[in-house]
């Protein structure tokens, strides 16, 4: 177990090591060729790389003796480093691996890019070498040139054979020239003097191009940047300077086949890591078709008055000016965009102002009906903030906001309570709405009927009640009438019983003295017809009775009429003997109502609940109560009846109950009793 801990605990740290590759490059790293290959490897190539890069100068120096220098100083740099995979750039770096590499780096795999010229033989003789040939396309630059120039005849090739690299060019180049010879006449420039080859451009007759395959040139015995000579030369040149790396693009120079070194190293990086991840050398073939691109520079085209309908189709155009629409394209649909936003914004304010302003006409309009509708209908329109307890009225005369205190105690003392009471009830869900009948204090110090109605509007997150509206209507006037009215039906009541009493009542007394004498006679006769005289004259006697109960429930008699126990007891009696009915009444002498108004209408309640008792409940035993409780009056019928049903119609005596209880001010109550029957109570304030 220790063994095989051990060898996994190698194992592990030999799987997280970083691994190491050397990037030798043939040049120094301002070389614009290593500007595009080198970030192309770095692209592929991930942290975990330890990546150690390495330029030879080949550009300044080369040779054996200066690769006998670098190899002393690569011995001396890397001899403690094991390098696992190498990739080169360029010709002369590659040489260099071929004479050095087994002494410096034995056994490590080699990947090139950029290496021009690559014949399928040249790695026969060292194994463990793969890579991406780079080709430079010649031809294809002056088959271009000639389509954009066709009357040209000349051909200036500038070349530097002082490297290995300029020494292939040089050789491609040669085999080049026999395939145009019969059209073209060149002359080929080796040379690194600025002077020289500037001389030589100006020279150039006008149907001339120039083929640029320097990389670098000298001026007074220093190198001049390739950008700097490049620019030097183009800028006073009426000749078309062509090239095959885009390493001179944007200098002047109109344009070329491209070698895309970016797309080199990427592809030479991938290769490398194929052999990191355990892929055979001798499985990597190399590749030897480069991805070159024809490009050309729409400035340079410009200047030399070279039409774009003379450029081959497969032509890439750098630097052409984008027309504003296509530059701008986005700025521009979003400026379009944000004006239609504006315009939608700006039509629908407009809308929304004008059907604001109608809005706000009919609001004035409503305003004005309602103003209209409150002062005629005598109405006010009240909001109540339960929280706030701000109880804001609105009437003909607008708005008025009070505490809801200040209402309350504006209220009449008889009705505060049940008025106070009837609102906490439908504030607790007891009820749909809130409607009640009370008096209060009017603006004048009056006191005033009215008639108030209301529902809960709005609720807080828990439920509870926060707003509630509704009306108040002055039913003053009404009342008023309705106790005229009361007054008027209770005179005739007594006008009607007094009638019954002292006309029916007379008529049917004769009737029955006559009946009386008649039975006599034929009793002294010793008729037969006596006996139907004497069951006349009982049937006379019974309705002279009902008429003078009746006349007594119509018009009580005025010595009776201030004592409401009184009635109510004589009242029981007349019942029982016109309907023989069981019978009783229990009344609590401490009760005295003084309050004719409220005797009637008490008595009157009473009577209709007899009556519906025996006429609709079917009752034989009835009993009325009158006492106090909490500070009330109740009166209280009961019977042992069936009862009154769940879905009984409001008949017009139950409707005339109701009223006379409002009347005085009293809570009718009628439901069914716990075992059997019907309960009716009025509640009041004596």
């Amino acid at each position: 177990m220790l063994v095989l801990f051990i060898w996994f605990a190698v194992s592990l740290g030999i799987a997280k090591s970083p691994r190491h590759i050397l990037l030798l490059s043939s040049y120094h790293p301002g070389y614009n060729w290593n500007k595009q290959i080198v970030p192309g490897i770095l692209s592929v190539l991930g942290d975990e790389i330890d990546l150690v890069i390495e330029y030879m100068g080949s550009e300044r120096k080369t040779g054996n003796l200066h690769y006998q220098k670098l190899y002393e100083l690569y011995q001396h740099n890397f001899e403690d480093t094991q390098f696992d995979v190498i990739i080169t750039t360029d010709n002369e770096a590659l040489e260099f691996l071929f004479h050095y590499r087994d002494l410096l780096f034995p056994g490590t795999p080699v990947v090139f890019c950029g290496v021009n010229k690559y014949e399928g033989n040249l790695l026969k003789n060292y194994p463990l070498y793969t890579g991406v040939a780079e080709n430079i396309d010649i031809k294809g630059t002056l088959n271009a040139a000639l389509v954009i120039q066709p009357n040209t005849q000349h051909v200036l090739a500038v070349v530097d054979r002082s490297t290995r690299t300029g020494q292939i060019i040089r050789s491609l180049l040669d085999e080049t020239i026999h395939q145009f010879e019969d059209r073209l006449i060149f002359n080929v420039l080796e040379t690194n003097d600025f002077a020289t080859v500037f001389g030589c451009i100006t020279a150039l007759p006008e149907n001339s191009i120039v083929l640029l395959m320097n990389p670098y040139l000298e001026l007074s015995g220093s190198l001049i940047p390739i950008q700097r000579s490049t620019d030097m030369i183009t800028h006073y040149s009426t000749i078309p300077v062509f090239s095959m790396w885009d390493t001179f693009l944007g200098y002047g120079i109109v344009g070329g086949v491209f070698a895309d070194g970016f797309s080199e190293g990427k592809a030479a990086a991938n290769m490398a890591l194929s052999i990191l991840q355990g892929k055979p050398v001798e499985d990597l073939p190399v590749i030897n078709k480069g991805t070159n691109s024809l490009i050309f520079d729409y400035n340079q085209l410009e200047r030399l008055n070279i039409p774009l309908n003379k450029l081959p189709e497969e032509s890439v155009i750098i630097n052409k000016p984008v027309p504003f629409y296509i530059k701008y394209r986005k700025w521009v649909w979003a400026t379009i965009l944000i004006l239609v936003f504006f315009n939608i914004t700006i039509f629908f304010l407009i809308l929304g102002i004008r059907t604001k302003s109608r809005a706000e006409t009919l609001i004035r309009q409503n305003e004005d009906r309602l103003k209209l509708a409150l002062e005629v209908s005598n109405t006010v329109l009240w909001d109540w903030d339960i929280i706030k307890g701000n109880l804001t009225f609105i009437d003909n005369d607008m708005e008025k906001t009070i505490q809801y205190d200040t209402w309350e105690q504006s209220i009449h003392p008889e009705d505060r309570e049940q008025i106070i009471n009837n609102i906490k009830m439908h504030l607790l869900g007891y009820s749909d709405d809130y409607r009640a009948e009370y008096r209060i204090l009017s603006k004048s110090a009056q006191w005033q009927w009215v008639f108030a109605a209301g529902k809960v509007v709005d609720y807080d997150s828990q439920n509870v009640p926060v707003r509630m509206t509704g009306i108040q209507l002055d039913i003053t006037e009404r009342k008023l009438l309705e106790r005229k009215v009361l007054e008027v039906s209770r005179n005739e009541r007594r006008k009607i019983g007094q009638d019954l009493h002292d006309g029916l009542g007379q008529d049917l007394t004769g009737i029955a003295f006559l009946a009386k004498a008649l039975e006599r006679k034929l009793l002294s006769k010793s008729a037969q017809e006596a006996g139907d005289i004497s069951t006349i004259s009982s049937l006379v006697k019974q309705s002279i009775l009902k008429t003078k109960n009746l006349a007594r429930g119509l018009c009580p008699n005025d010595a009776e009429s201030e004592n409401l126990p009184f009635m109510l007891e004589k009242l029981l009696l007349m019942t029982s003997e016109t309907f023989g009915i069981k019978y009783s009444f229990k009344w609590n002498q401490s009760v005295l109502i003084a309050d004719n108004l409220v005797i009637t209408q008490l008595y009157y309640i009473a009577q209709e609940a007899l009556h519906n008792s025996i006429q609709h409940g079917k009752a034989d035993s009835i009993s009325i109560s009158l006492y106090s409780s909490n500070g009330k009056v109740i009166l209280e019928i009961r019977d042992n009846g069936i009862g009154i049903p769940n879905d009984a119609q409001e008949g017009l005596g139950l409707q005339s109950m109701k009223y006379r209880a409002e009347l005085i001010g009293a809570q009718l109550n009628i439901k069914k009793g716990i075992d059997e029957g019907t309960i009716v109570s009025c509640i009041f304030n004596n």
